[in-house]
């Protein structure tokens, strides 16, 4: 009697332990399988955000022209302007030449690099101003750019335009180009240049100056 009563206990003990080492096991694949899709979530994740840093970055297109005037382009500005080298003033910065439209509203000022050609231009920049007396007239009714962007746009309307990679400081909408990325640093190159950044100031929610090109090198 006391055998069959050992032997009863063991079967009890041995189908317990297969019950605790099947949920070990069990537990064991759950948990795994939460690491997972764990993992799968993470990895989704960041490449859902490195895929929509690419598409914010490729929304920037950067502008190289006011009108027909255009950077490292000599012709656009000699045969809208003539030769710049007698308007050049020297000042504290970098050479510059200024203009105004036929309106006399709104100022342009062309910035060349020393080093370069008098007509190599490298930086524009366009607000408006209450004194153009002393500026030189070009026929122009507005100063635009290549992707239309001129003075009296709205925020919105810029950044429908120029895309979401921005940041903003005093009500200045600023956009860049490093050469951290293929794209940014194939850019650089075509103009030998190391950095361009485009700054778009507001005043009520209205563009009052833009300011864009090439960091001096």
């Amino acid at each position: 009697m006391k055998k069959i009563s050992y032997l009863i206990i063991l079967i009890a003990l041995s189908i317990s332990c297969k019950k605790s080492s099947t949920r070990e096991i069990s537990n064991k694949i759950v948990n795994d399988s939460i690491e997972n899709i764990d993992l799968v979530i993470n990895k989704d994740s960041t490449q859902s955000k490195r895929e929509s840093s690419k598409i914010i970055e490729s929304t920037f297109i950067p502008d190289v022209k006011i009108n027909n005037l255009e950077f490292a382009n000599e012709e656009s500005i000699t045969s809208t302007i003539g030769n710049l080298k007698s308007l050049i003033i020297e000042g504290e910065d970098l050479p510059y030449a200024e203009f105004t439209d036929k309106h006399k509203k709104i100022k342009l000022k062309l910035v060349t690099f020393p080093g370069s050609g008098y007509n190599d231009v490298y930086q524009f920049s366009v607000e408006y101003i209450s004194n153009t007396d002393k500026l030189k007239t070009i026929s122009y009714d507005d100063f635009i750019t290549e992707s239309q962007i001129k003075l009296g746009i709205t925020k919105l309307e810029l950044i429908k335009i120029k895309g979401d990679n921005y940041s903003i400081e005093n009500n200045i909408i600023k956009y860049i180009i490093s050469q951290e990325s293929d794209k940014g640093k194939k850019f650089l190159e075509k103009y030998n240049m190391p950095y361009y950044y485009a700054h778009y100031t507001f005043e009520k929610d209205r563009l009052i100056k833009m300011d864009f090109g090439f960091i001096y090198p």
